[in-house]
């Protein structure tokens, strides 16, 4: 996370969350419903990307292919679900605010941490 912070400043790091989180919740979406075919796959691909997530909070996992090949596996998920989404779609307010909000938390924590450790 800082990696990319530092990297690709805000907005970039507001795009990179975007992506981890949009996924996310596509996939909560599939997974929610009993009757889809796809839920069991979507339940495997939310675990990834909890594991990844906690793996990416101690280690540069910033651009290591693992991240975009499970985004491309939760597109492909969501997409072929029975409920998923046949047309791009573009943010809400509340999932704006969300992200902005998982952005700040990070930083804070981030922030905290090094105030504890340095």
């Amino acid at each position: 996370f800082i990696k990319c912070m530092a990297e690709l400043g805000l907005f970039g790091y507001f795009v990179w969350m975007a992506l981890i989180y949009t996924s996310y919740v596509d996939l909560k979406s599939v997974a929610d419903d009993p009757q889809n075919r796809y839920s069991r796959y979507a339940r495997i691909l939310q675990l990834s990307f909890i594991g990844f997530v906690v793996s990416a909070a101690f280690l540069s996992q910033t651009f290591m292919p693992v991240l975009y090949i499970l985004i491309a596996l939760a597109t492909l998920t969501s997409h072929n679900s029975e409920n998923g989404h046949k047309y791009a779609r573009f943010l809400s307010l509340p999932e704006f605010g969300m992200i902005i909000l998982l952005i700040g938390a990070s930083i804070a924590g981030y922030k905290l941490l090094a105030m504890v450790y340095i």
